[in-house]
């Protein structure tokens, strides 16, 4: 089971459309793999239209939609990117809050990554045949 904190990263989204200059506060400290599967293409989308123009940066909701659209990504349930993005906007968010949104979106892909690291270290000790205490170690080890 993977670990992801959706509400977070609604949150970070949800900054980005209402205060688009936070995207360079906490650019350096995100990125696409730290969003589950739906929100991590909205990211992508969002990221590229913030990227585009760096100095006045905005983003319509409409143009977002649109590029969901024409690239045939889904919302869970059906929903309409459109409603998607604008429910966003009107999520409540504080623009003071991005460094620490970021920094709690982080802490939550770090915390999945250990946990897959250590899920691949118990299969490897489960198909070991070593039983020698330092051969097992050393195989934890190797995982994380």
């Amino acid at each position: 089971m993977l670990v992801y904190n959706v509400e977070i990263e609604k949150s970070i989204i949800s900054l980005l459309l209402q205060y688009p200059k936070v995207w360079g506060e906490i650019s350096f400290a995100i990125n696409d793999e730290d969003f589950s599967k739906v929100n991590r293409s909205v990211f992508g989308l969002l990221k590229q239209q913030l990227e585009i123009a760096p100095q006045n940066p905005s983003v319509a909701s409409v143009i977002l939609a649109e590029k969901f659209k024409i690239y045939s990504i889904a919302l869970d349930g059906g929903v309409d990117p459109y409603d998607y993005f604008e429910a966003l906007r009107l999520k409540p968010v504080k623009e003071t809050d991005a460094l620490h949104l970021a920094q709690e979106l982080k802490a939550v892909t770090v915390k999945r990554n250990l946990i897959e690291k250590c899920q691949d270290a118990i299969k490897s000790l489960k198909e070991s045949s070593t039983s020698s205490f330092e051969d097992m170690v050393g195989i934890v080890d190797k995982g994380l």
